[in-house]
């Protein structure tokens, strides 16, 4: 994962646009459904210049999607381990549901330059 390798203080360049959303539960959902991965990131974006989609196309599927153009510059501003983190938990508490458990989890803020 490069944001690892660079490190908190680091600074990336995405060559092409860069995809986000505005909702976690939504950046939650997506997270949950990668599965070939060792080390998984929730990666919180402070923002110039993305342009949010929320009144386009992707209000209907529930994406409330994010972009950032292409060649866009970040600092990684934190990186912290949290090990396993529970995302279900209000249902695990209220409805008895099973917990959907992230292992490998890092919290990573980036900030565009």
């Amino acid at each position: 994962m490069k944001l690892l390798e660079k490190g908190e203080g680091g600074a990336i360049e995405y060559d092409n646009f860069l995809s986000s959303t505005t909702e976690k539960g939504v950046a939650w959902n997506f997270l949950r459904k990668v599965d070939n991965l060792d080390k998984k990131a929730f990666i919180t974006i402070e923002s110039k210049s993305g342009k949010s989609l929320e009144y386009g196309r992707d209000i209907m599927r529930g994406e409330f999607e994010m972009l950032h153009k292409s060649k866009s510059k970040f600092k990684i501003e934190k990186i912290e381990f949290i090990g396993k983190e529970i995302i279900n938990l209000d249902d695990v508490a209220i409805d008895g549901a099973i917990p959907d458990v992230i292992n490998n989890l890092y919290l990573i803020t980036i900030k565009e330059l």
